[in-house]
């Protein structure tokens, strides 16, 4: 929960930072409350509690070569002047040893912009705070039991469990920005683990949410998770060759990660990813539509400012199939010549870095059985297994598990697979988006159907 006198102890450690000599400054302090429990054969494995309270500091000296960056945490509130003052010097002692760069310092005054409004954005929920471990275990436990009753052939549970937390942040920067919020997230996972004739196979389904009126019923978490599980058992190694490929929605949200990790302005200015030189061009098809929207209500990865005091904004990312450009925070923004993107992400404990809010895929207009109709022969990927790509040359190379088509229909469950590609032919080969749109975390996708992949198996 959000302290009152948070922005108050912010506004004064950039006061003494910028009265000390510093060029420039900003604080921030973060507060959060959670809990996590755990359950395994009808009884209570773990429970996990923690609070933490964190202030930052960060301070700028001016140089003849640029700007020196200090920064400081601490867990101990300064509450006397001298406390204050303590630890103003110690991050100015930091900076006065840093290295001095020319990309140092906040984003311009003509940038600040007042936060979005918190109560528009709704992102704490009052019941989520008065969730208890009790509850927690409760859920699990139903959760596990549910899916035992409608899978008879789970064997066991890789994890069961559920969990709720909440805090808020305060942050005060030497260019008259000031902006709190609170915000809380609740959730549920169930894991389960069918064993068939030996062959033993693991699926699952996760929820997190803000408030806890959106987050599944624990019965619906376990029935999908029992659903997903039961339709892998009998999975043997299917075709080799190039075939059309659906990412089910669930793993469709890994391709969308590596496309907004290919545009960080970090890896743009270090040439470390594929999408450098690709600005303003054609790299997917004209449906396929991607963005970064920070400003959703009720959304994990909503807040009304980013990590340096900017106004938090829709970003998008692929518009008609065309790249837009990158993300970046103040200090990569300034290396490519650009303008933060408002990209900046930071907890109280830690420097900003390019992050992203809310991705989302603008979905289509066809249910996963009429992409597979589409399809005729060919492979839904309902998991992965291992890394993701070579964001440098966009090679791309995952083990897969699924179902596979034939005459557009589910025929039979997979596992053992090989998809392969390049995600520059991948992006322009993606033949559909469905309907089907799922929203985890701070991530939302249809699934996505391929044209073709290479496809290779153990078989």
């Amino acid at each position: 929960m959000l302290n009152p006198k948070d922005l108050e102890l912010c506004e004064r450690l950039v006061q003494a930072a910028t009265k000390l000599g510093a060029h420039s400054a900003d604080a921030m302090m973060g507060r959060s409350t959670e809990f996590d429990v755990t359950v395994r054969d009808g009884r209570v494995e773990d429970v996990s509690r923690s609070t933490d309270k964190t202030i930052g500091l960060r301070v700028f000296l001016e140089g003849a070569e640029g700007r020196k960056l200090g920064f400081i945490t601490t867990s101990v509130v300064p509450n006397t002047a001298d406390d204050v003052e303590s630890v103003v010097r110690r991050a100015l002692g930091m900076a006065e040893a840093a290295a001095a760069s020319k990309w140092h310092g906040l984003p311009d005054k003509a940038d600040v912009e007042a936060p979005l409004d918190v109560k528009m954005l709704d992102l704490y929920d009052p019941r989520v705070a008065e969730l208890t471990p009790e509850w927690a275990a409760q859920q699990a436990l139903t959760m596990e039991k549910v899916a035992k009753g409608a899978e008879p052939r789970i064997h066991a549970f890789g994890s069961v469990g559920a969990g709720a937390g909440h805090g808020g942040v305060a942050y005060v920067n030497s260019n008259g920005f000031s902006g709190a919020y609170e915000g809380s997230h609740v959730s549920a996972h169930c894991h389960a683990v069918t064993l068939s004739d030996g062959n033993r196979q693991s699926d699952g389904w996760s929820e997190a949410q803000r408030h806890l009126k959106d987050l599944l019923p624990p019965e619906d978490i376990a029935r999908k998770a029992a659903q997903r599980v039961g339709r892998a058992v009998g999975a043997k190694p299917g075709p080799m060759g190039k075939y059309p490929v659906i990412y089910e929605a669930p793993v469709a949200l890994s391709i969308l990660g590596h496309i907004s990790g290919a545009v960080s302005g970090d890896l743009v200015a270090k040439g470390a990813t594929f999408m450098a030189s690709l600005v303003g061009q054609q790299v997917a098809p004209a449906f396929f539509n991607l963005s970064d929207d920070s400003t959703i209500p009720r959304a994990l990865g909503s807040s009304p400012f980013d990590g340096e005091g900017l106004r938090s904004r829709v970003n998008k990312i692929l518009d008609g199939g065309v790249l837009q450009g990158f993300l970046c925070d103040t200090f990569t923004a300034r290396r490519l010549g650009r303008k933060s993107t408002g990209s900046a992400r930071r907890g109280a404990g830690s420097l900003p870095h390019i992050g992203v809010g809310n991705i989302r895929l603008q979905p289509g207009t066809e249910s996963l059985e009429q992409l597979a109709k589409r399809v005729g022969r060919g492979l839904l990927v309902t998991r992965m297994l291992g890394h993701g790509p070579d964001l440098v040359t966009g090679d791309y190379s995952r083990g897969a598990g699924g179902m596979w088509i034939e005459n557009g229909e589910l025929a039979y469950p997979v596992e053992e697979m090989t998809v392969a590609g390049n995600l520059v032919d991948m992006l322009k080969g993606i033949a559909a988006v469905g309907s089907d749109l799922l929203v985890r975390g701070g991530t939302a996708s249809p699934s996505i159907m391929f044209q073709e992949l290479t496809v290779s198996s153990r078989g």
